[in-house]
């Protein structure tokens, strides 16, 4: 049986010895038409070339860059790249050694966003800048035709 003593010692020592894992998401496009998407991932506050650096879909492992292993939909892998044959939402999984010998666990999350969603974003955006327009102006000839109303009277 486990005392509450060494339940409290277990949770001291896991949070000095146990980084949490850092979790982060990028989003990458998916242009219709195209037969390979290319990810990578270029981190500014970390060398992940000295990193263990694998990639799944969802649970199933895809790649694993040090055994230079690859299996569909992966095409190409490399350090901080995957090279797909579709657009998936996949997970690079770093575990790299940081200061004092611990190890680090990164977990990056691509997005595939179609070129639609992308396109559709552009539109709406469009969309409101003419309905802004639209709105002045209207005001601004409801303006005019009020002034010469009250002139003409």
């Amino acid at each position: 049986m486990i005392t509450i003593k060494e339940l409290l010692a277990f949770f001291v020592i896991c949070q000095v010895v146990c980084p949490p894992v850092l979790e982060k998401y990028e989003e990458y496009a998916c242009e219709a038409g195209k037969q390979s998407f290319d990810i990578v991932y270029i981190p500014k506050d970390l060398n992940i070339s000295k990193c263990e650096q694998s990639w799944q879909l969802g649970e199933k492992p895809i790649a694993d860059c040090h055994r230079n292993q690859c299996i569909e939909p992966c095409v190409q892998v490399s350090s901080g790249e995957i090279h797909l044959t579709q657009c998936a939402n996949v997970t690079l999984i770093l575990f790299c050694n940081v200061h004092g010998g611990m190890v680090e666990e990164v977990r990056v999350h691509f997005t595939g966003k179609t070129s639609t969603w992308i396109q559709g974003q552009k539109n709406h955006h469009i969309g409101l800048l003419a309905t802004v327009i639209f709105l002045l102006i209207l005001g601004v000839v409801t303006l005019v035709l009020y002034m010469r109303k009250t002139t003409a009277s």
